[in-house]
């Protein structure tokens, strides 16, 4: 019976394991504290500074660089604590982020404001603008555009 031409080398990380030796089975290095690896190359989740791992102090809401122990915030979404949505996103949710606003411009009341309800996401519609972007027309409305000195309709859209 052939074992795959023989024994494997167990290549244990000169930084990462106490040692050389390993598990005949499996191959598992002896890692120092809070490395991680069959053959002990990272840290383990929550630590970063590979070798000599480091426990990050960073919120649950964000994940921690492996390399600098920078914490990360998920996409959209600032603060010491990674729990408010940045500008223009909104629907704070801590493994996700927060959701671009998207907001018309055509559709919205002021076009130098572009924000929209922190929950829900809804945009500040003009007039007769419906739509959680504000970008149609309200039932049984229409709306003229001048485009190149010629006007044209446009139907429940921008």
């Amino acid at each position: 019976m052939d074992f795959n031409g023989g024994a494997l080398p167990c290549q244990c990380n000169i930084y990462g394991s106490f040692d050389h030796k390993c598990r005949s089975f499996g191959g598992q290095c002896n890692c120092k504290p809070n490395v991680i690896g069959r053959d002990c190359t990272m840290c383990r989740t929550g630590y970063y500074g590979f070798p000599n791992c480091r426990q990050c102090n960073c919120p649950s809401t964000a994940v921690c660089d492996a390399q600098t122990g920078q914490c990360v915030c998920p996409k959209g979404v600032t603060g010491e604590l990674c729990d408010t949505c940045l500008p223009l996103t909104f629907g704070f949710d801590r493994l996700i982020g927060c959701v671009d606003c998207g907001c018309n411009s055509h559709g919205v009341v002021d076009r130098a404001n572009l924000t929209c309800h922190l929950e829900t996401g809804q945009c500040h519609c003009k007039r007769n603008v419906v739509g959680r972007t504000c970008d149609k027309c309200k039932a049984g409305k229409w709306l003229w555009r001048r485009r190149r000195r010629r006007l044209f309709l446009v139907k429940n859209q921008f």
